[in-house]
Order: structure tokens, then sequence, then C-alpha cells
């Protein structure tokens, strides 16, 4: 059987990831929305915090989680608004096929 329980390191990194989207994302989620403001804001701070590029690895510029790991932090982001959350998660679209049959070269 498979056990879907988090770690303590995982329980952490949802916890930070939910107290963002809560902090950064909720407030300004409708306005932003409305408006069609780009959060580059938002961006600056998930990017220092490590919640965005989750699912790249570090030799290539992101935070090189398992992508348990990134789902944990997209639907955490997912939850306060998909818009702000899929412009800080977006690199997952491109990056799976490259990571499957991209070379070094």
């Amino acid at each position: 059987m498979i056990d879907f329980s988090l770690n303590s390191q995982r329980k952490a990194l949802l916890e930070m990831a939910r107290d963002f989207a809560a902090r950064e994302i909720k407030p300004v989620a409708i306005e932003y929305d409305r408006d069609g403001t780009y959060p580059e804001e938002i961006a600056k701070k998930a990017h220092k915090l490590g919640l965005m590029y989750t699912n790249i690895p570090k030799e290539y510029g992101g935070t090189g989680m398992s992508f348990v790991e990134h789902y944990i932090v997209t639907e955490a982001m997912n939850y306060e608004c998909c818009a702000i959350a899929q412009v800080l998660g977006i690199s997952h679209l491109a990056t799976g096929a490259i990571m499957i049959g991209a070379t070094e070269e």
C-alpha cells in the first residue's frame, strides 16, 4: 500500500507555501484578476523563498524538488488563486518534456 503521509520536511514545505499564498496572494488575487496585473513582486518573493522553478534540477537553476514536493507547493498556491499560482509554477509545462528528451548539448 502507498503511504501518502508527509514527513516533517514536506509538512514544513506545505506550511511555508500555504503561509506565503495566504499572505502574498490572497489579499491581491481579486484585484489582480480584475485588472490583469502581472504579479511581479509576488514572483520575486516566491523565487527568493524557493517556491518557483520547483521541478527544475538545481544544476539548471531550479530548486530540485521531487514531483511530490512540486505538487505540494502547486496545490498550496492554487488554493488562494489559480491564476497567480500558474504564473509562478508554469515552468513545469515545458521542463517535463525537456528533462525527458533533451541532451546536455
